[in-house]
């Protein structure tokens, strides 16, 4: 997991998963996740908004020092 600060200032927490397991399960996990943060959006006083999921693994991954261009 790493936190990523935008270049305007704004924060993310990007989900990387390496391990087999996890990189089998991780669309089906991202997918949940997606929609907990989805319902979690609604609440007053959570801010848990969804920026945006790659839930295939298919767009590149930032490298270090590169989190203000990251895909959003």
């Amino acid at each position: 997991m790493r936190r990523l600060t935008l270049d305007d200032g704004t924060d993310l927490v990007q989900r990387t998963f390496v391990k087999p397991f996890f990189r089998h399960h991780g669309p089906g996990l991202l997918a949940r996740e997606a929609s907990v943060l989805a319902l979690l959006a609604e609440q007053d006083g959570i801010p848990a908004p969804v920026r945006t999921m790659d839930i295939s693994g298919t767009r590149p991954h930032p490298r270090r020092g590169e989190a203000g261009r990251t895909v959003a």
